[in-house]
């Protein structure tokens, strides 16, 4: 003899929340936009702006960060160290 089980509905679902199929999806999506184009517009206006303070010393000049042998053999060094 089988017992029926009835369908519990819980407050996700009511609310839209769970498997919402399409509009789920089309809100997350419209979201990960909004951030994004709020991420863009925040930035927009230092794409045009020069070099400042030490950026030309410390990126342009730097020898020492044309090449992973720098990054290597100090990594290499650390991980010796433990």
């Amino acid at each position: 003899m089988e017992i029926p089980v009835s369908k519990q509905t819980c407050s996700a679902d009511m609310a839209g929340i769970g498997n919402g199929g399409f509009f789920n999806r089309t809100r997350t999506h419209t979201h990960l936009l909004l951030i994004i184009a709020m991420g863009f517009a925040v930035y927009a206006n230092t794409l045009h702006a020069p070099f400042q303070f030490d950026d030309q010393a410390n990126i342009v000049d730097n020898t020492a960060i044309r090449s992973f042998e720098v990054f290597r053999d100090t990594l290499k060094k650390t991980l010796m160290q433990w």
